[in-house]
């Protein structure tokens, strides 16, 4: 038995001779994925699925060319047996570079394949336990496959069409409370650094709500009440808490000349009578307790 599952592998038509080069961290799995496309007619690459469809099943053998122990070495050690084997040049791969797609287009067709196959697709539970079991068995992102992924997703522009499908799927869309916990528990002691707040600072500069936006803010908020424990742990949060003058001069700079409707200020003075009364009892209990 071999020390670890992962690996890379070959298919190969024993008839002409070409080799589709891969890798994998459970091969099994990849394995049965790329028999299961193949067989429906439905795999990423045409190249290997012209062929099967020319010459049949029968004609190709799936072997394991080498087992990897480390994962992060996959891609590293797939591009060695992509150039020793010419994968690219007389085989089925499609891109010469293993573990990406740059300058890999796509044909329309193949994108309207891909989506009308996706259409209105539901993934069953024991599906979702399946993805959710391999995912945990994979290992974390390494520095450098984060960083690639922050470069592919830097500078890139969602169109309007784009954004206005992900609005679409994601109206009326709640997360269920275990899944509030777990992001809840992610976030738990994350601090961000200097660099990141300064990204989100320069990203944020100059941006201003629609009109659209604020009034669906402002009637989010209408009667929406915090918990006694939420409100606790603001005002711990809150204690001992000072402004720099930086930040107070940039607040007095934002509502300098903004006049504030009869209404706001009408909740400005809830708020502060409130608040008084909240520190009022505090000071009362701390007293008491004395």
């Amino acid at each position: 038995m071999p020390k670890s599952s992962g690996g890379i592998y070959k298919i190969e038509n024993t008839v002409n001779g070409k080799v589709y080069i891969g890798s994998a961290c459970i091969i099994e799995r990849r394995f049965a994925r790329h028999k299961a496309d193949l067989r429906t007619q439905n795999h990423c690459n045409s190249k290997l699925q012209r062929s099967w469809g020319k010459y049949g099943e029968d004609a190709f053998t799936f072997s394991v060319l080498e087992y990897v122990v480390d994962v992060n070495d996959l891609i590293k050690i797939e591009q060695l047996w992509l150039d020793k084997l010419n994968g690219c040049v007389d085989g089925f791969n499609i891109c010469p570079t293993a573990g990406s797609i740059l300058g890999l287009k796509r044909s329309a067709e193949c994108i309207a394949k891909t989506a009308a196959a996706h259409t209105g697709m539901k993934r069953s539970d024991e599906t979702r336990a399946k993805i959710k079991e391999a995912r945990a068995r994979q290992p974390p992102i390494s520095k450098e496959g984060r960083e690639r992924l922050a470069e592919s997703s830097r500078n890139r522009v969602v169109t309007d069409e784009t954004r206005l499908k992900l609005s679409v799927a994601n109206k009326g869309r709640k997360a269920s409370e275990a899944q509030i916990e777990k992001m809840r528990k992610s976030q738990l002691g994350k601090k961000q650094s200097p660099e990141s707040i300064a990204k989100m600072v320069a990203s944020r500069a100059g941006f201003k709500h629609t009109e659209e936006t604020r009034q669906k803010m402002s009637a989010w908020q209408i009667g929406r009440k915090m918990s006694p424990e939420s409100v606790a742990k603001s005002v711990a949060a809150r204690v001992g808490y000072k402004a720099s003058d930086e930040t107070r001069a940039k607040i007095s700079r934002a509502t300098k000349g903004k006049a504030k409707t009869q209404e706001t200020r009408d909740r400005m003075c809830i708020a502060w009578k409130k608040r008084a009364k909240n520190k009022l009892a505090l000071a009362n209990e701390d007293t008491s307790i004395r």
